[in-house]
């Protein structure tokens, strides 16, 4: 007897992000997990999100609105933060007897999927890539109880065996529709999603994919950088700017490429809207023509991923730029009045104590706005952890419960653990700076925070910086 198909309105997909994105620069929607709802519904599939920001970070909440949703399929992204989060909240769905299957996707699937499986193995599905219409495809198929061994980039088991399908190269954005913030509910418009020094709600986009460079660090599906339609990403800041929102990031891995580019994007704002941007670019891209151009649409901030202040460990990151060209970057972006968030990472294969200084040199000579900072990840499937695994210079891996080591083979532990108090205590004091960061940008911060920002705030800069102020109302100095 052949199976009948679920009807339309029994099958319902509910897509969860699990983890805690606030923080003390704000917290962003979910847009990737945004954008596969807007396609299965527009696709007239039942899909409902569920943002654990949007319950104010309250797990047992979640799961009981998820419960109380009745899903026939259950959807998580896994990032290398977010294995713990997801294994917790599919215990607690399961406790609370939601019982469907369950498919995963995101970065750690494409690069991996058999360590996936491996840690989830009650999991049904895995699907790697980029995921907006094999997903659709999935859960048509499994609504309509039709095969499923086809669909590209899908892992699934099947039998004794686990099947790995190749991933389908998708690239074309001409026909994705934009991420529909209606799905957000009340979380979008009562302003839980901010960013720091930035008044009122703040929103994310993307105006391509894609990357031509070839960072070690990096790990992206494609190095081919494909661009939506500038009319796509005009339709949706319109989209976004009807809900009150006037602060956008641009989270493009490069969105500062060329002046044409920039252009086709932001040619049809218009500086009445009262909008105001933050970009990312690299050093090599900035330029006197691009910044002023930026300046006259709006762009206030731009986030660029210096990395380092040492020669010799850009040129082992492969970067292809040169602290000369930070320094170069740093100077035209400051005279045209742009506020610079710099990306830098500590402890890459190779670090020591002299590049650890020449970065400090850097960042206290340079002045960036904010260092957003932290210490080397060795992401799946990057070259440096591909290296660093045959070398056995990496223990263990991501997964539940579990972290990857770099060893140090260089270095004795003792010396390791210096440099990482010494990148530590110093990045704490810079940041913490009134003088490097706080005066220049007390403005914003004072007009723009609200409750929820002042409190967190409040934690930042008083409880972990009180004895570091001190010493500076005494006459202290940053010490490097």
């Amino acid at each position: 007897m052949s199976l009948t198909p679920i009807p339309i309105s029994d099958f319902r997909v509910a897509l969860i992000y699990p983890t805690i994105k606030e923080n003390v620069g704000g917290c962003t929607p979910p847009l990737a997990l945004l954008g596969l709802a807007t396609v299965l519904r527009d696709a007239g599939i039942n899909v409902h999100l569920f943002d654990i920001d949007a319950f104010h970070g309250d797990r047992a909440a979640l799961i009981h609105a998820v419960a109380a949703y009745d899903p026939s399929l259950l959807g998580f992204p896994v990032f290398y933060n977010t294995y713990d989060d997801v294994a917790v909240t599919l215990r607690d769905l399961r406790k609370s007897n939601v019982s469907c299957p369950v498919v995963l996707g995101g970065p750690e699937i494409t690069a991996n999927p058999e360590n996936v499986h491996a840690d989830f193995p009650d999991v049904s599905y895995l699907l790697a890539g980029e995921a907006e219409w094999t997903l659709r495809t999935l859960v048509q198929r499994l609504r309509e109880r039709q095969d499923i061994d086809d669909i590209p980039g899908l892992s699934f088991q099947k039998g004794a065996s686990w099947i790995i399908n190749p991933i389908a190269r998708f690239t074309d954005l001409d026909q994705v529709p934009f991420p529909d913030r209606g799905l957000l509910g009340e979380a979008y418009t009562q302003g839980r999603y901010w960013r720091l020094g930035q008044r009122g709600a703040t929103d994310i986009m993307v105006s391509s994919r894609g990357c031509p460079y070839s960072c070690r660090f990096c790990f992206k599906v494609t190095h081919k950088a494909s661009f939506r339609p500038s009319a796509s990403v005009h339709a949706e800041l319109d989209h976004v700017r009807r809900f009150g929102t006037r602060n956008i990031m641009f989270q493009d891995d490069l969105f500062v490429s060329n002046i044409k580019r920039v252009k086709a994007v932001l040619d049809p704002v218009d500086p009445a809207w009262g909008m105001r941007f933050k970009v990312r670019a690299r050093v090599d891209t900035i330029n006197d023509e691009i910044c002023a151009y930026l300046v006259s649409k709006g762009v206030t901030g731009v986030t660029v991923g210096f990395e380092s202040g040492s020669d010799r460990l850009l040129e082992l990151m492969g970067k292809k730029t040169t602290v000369s060209d930070n320094y170069r970057a740093m100077e035209i972006m400051r005279r045209h009045g742009l506020k610079v968030f710099a990306d830098m990472f500590f402890m890459y294969p190779g670090e020591d104590m002299e590049s650890v200084k020449e970065t400090m040199d850097f960042i206290f000579r340079s002045k960036p706005a904010y260092v957003n900072w932290g210490m080397f990840i060795p992401l799946p499937g990057t070259s440096i952890t591909l290296e660093l695994q045959e070398k056995g210079l990496l223990k263990g891996r991501y997964g539940v419960g579990q972290r990857p080591r770099v060893v140090y083979d260089y270095l004795t532990d003792s010396q390791r653990t210096e440099l990482i108090h010494y990148v530590s205590s110093n990045m704490r004091r810079y940041n913490g700076s009134l003088r490097h960061v706080m005066l220049p940008n007390l403005v914003d911060i004072v007009t723009t925070a609200g409750p929820r920002q002042y409190r967190i705030l409040g934690d930042l800069y008083w409880k972990r910086y009180r004895p570091q102020w001190t010493g500076i109302f005494h006459g202290g100095s940053q010490r490097r």
